[in-house]
């Protein structure tokens, strides 16, 4: 059995995000375009002992029943049997209740490490089904690059898409709560009509197009509330972005810029006039490569 195993375990943003309608379980089905992106979190797992130990210097980070990893080796565990314990250390760079779906990406490379480290040989099936139980976007983890997500999210479609652009995160600092702006967003048009006017948008959609065409329905009620994330994104735009929103529930903004020099230009602008965190970023492809993608995150 190997003992330690080291993985990356990556980032998300919403290329719009609609909300179709709720459901009886509390949910919302959704659609959305998940894309994969550089930003990642560090991750070693050790085998050894009886517990779960998690260990990392993050303080908003919990390390027990909380935290969404503990849970996933819990599950684990149910489905193989194993009753020997692991050691997580994780080196935080995705932000909490940034939208970026750090813990959830945490929780699906737990069981892929898992699955290795114990050599349980699960399925493919067995493990989307295990990422299902643990989040709504957990099972997009497990596959990574772009996908098309309906039902809660979980419905996944992989997908080819224009991918040559670089990411400019801008982290305001602020935690936002997934249920929080759930419960406040607006559902207007019906749920055929949203997946009428989705669908279409990402099948012969030129990237120009979608700063017109593409919403995400939990902006709305976020920058009611927190007006300087609105106020980002309009700036994300007179910078030259083709494309900004806010990923999933916020609260970190992102903007497309089609060159680097004007990307990392765009980083210095908000640093210095801003004074908020900003970082580059590249779109990682259903392959798995990062199109040149900046290692470090460095604008």
């Amino acid at each position: 059995m190997i003992r330690g195993l080291t993985v990356e375990s990556r980032a998300k943003i919403n290329l719009g995000l609609r909300l179709l309608e709720k459901r009886p379980d509390g949910y919302h089905d959704i659609i959305t375009v998940f894309q994969e992106i550089s930003l990642a979190d560090s991750m070693v797992f050790e085998a050894g002992g009886k517990s779960i130990r998690i260990e990392t210097e993050d303080p908003r980070i919990p390390k027990g029943k909380d935290n969404l990893v503990w849970r996933a080796f819990r599950l684990f565990q149910e489905k193989t049997g194993v009753d020997e314990g692991v050691r997580i250390r994780l080196e935080k760079r995705i932000p909490p209740g940034g939208g970026l779906g750090g813990g959830s990406s945490n929780a699906a490379a737990l069981l892929r490490a898992a699955d290795r480290l114990w050599r349980t040989h699960l399925s493919p099936d067995d493990l989307f089904e295990m990422c299902g139980k643990l989040g709504s976007d957990v099972p997009f983890f497990l596959r990574g690059g772009t996908q098309i997500g309906e039902g809660r999210g979980e419905k996944l479609t992989p997908m080819q898409l224009f991918s040559n652009y670089w990411v400019v995160l801008v982290f305001p600092g602020l935690h936002i709560s997934t249920g929080w702006a759930y419960a406040r967003a607006r559902i207007a048009l019906t749920k055929d009509e949203k997946i009428t006017t989705f669908r279409p948008l990402f099948s012969a959609l030129d990237p120009e197009e979608w700063k017109s065409l593409l919403i995400n329905d939990l902006e709305a009620p976020v920058f009611a509330a927190y007006p300087l994330l609105k106020e980002v994104k309009k700036e994300l735009y007179q910078e030259g972005a083709f494309y900004a929103a806010m990923s999933g529930s916020g609260s970190t903004l992102f903007g497309l810029f089609r060159e680097e020099k004007r990307a990392r230009e765009v980083c210095l602008f908000f640093r210095r006039e801003k004074d908020v965190t900003v970082r580059i970023y590249r779109p990682v492809t259903n392959d798995g490569s990062g199109l040149g993608r900046e290692p470090d995150g460095q604008g």
